[in-house]
């Protein structure tokens, strides 16, 4: 679990000059899920909580309104030879299609 305390400088970088509406959350989980590339059904989803925030930023370069990487990222052929190396995942591109992926984790 990855833990996102709500402080005036998350306040700041959440809200920043576009005044979005701020969402705390207390405890989000990633996960790498994998899609047939013909039904687009859910084939699989393997829990990446072992794999800091700091070293997922590294990876996949988030968009600057995303500092907590919440958003839905594309998992490509170069993200994947960065992950394996980490993680046990055995990436098939010519079946599936990948993605990261954050959710609110059950308390």
């Amino acid at each position: 679990m990855i833990q996102i305390l709500e402080n005036k400088q998350n306040r700041k970088t959440l809200v920043g000059k576009q005044k979005i509406n701020l969402i705390v959350m207390d405890k989000v989980q990633r996960l790498i899920s994998w899609y047939d590339k013909i039904s687009g059904k859910l084939q699989g989803e393997k829990n990446i909580d072992t794999l800091s925030l700091e070293r997922l930023k590294l990876i996949f370069s988030p968009l600057p309104d995303d500092p907590f990487m919440i958003y839905v990222y594309t998992i490509s052929e170069e993200h994947a030879q960065q992950l394996e190396k980490m993680i046990d995942l055995e990436f098939l591109f010519d079946k599936y299609d990948y993605q990261l992926e954050c959710f609110k984790a059950d308390e």
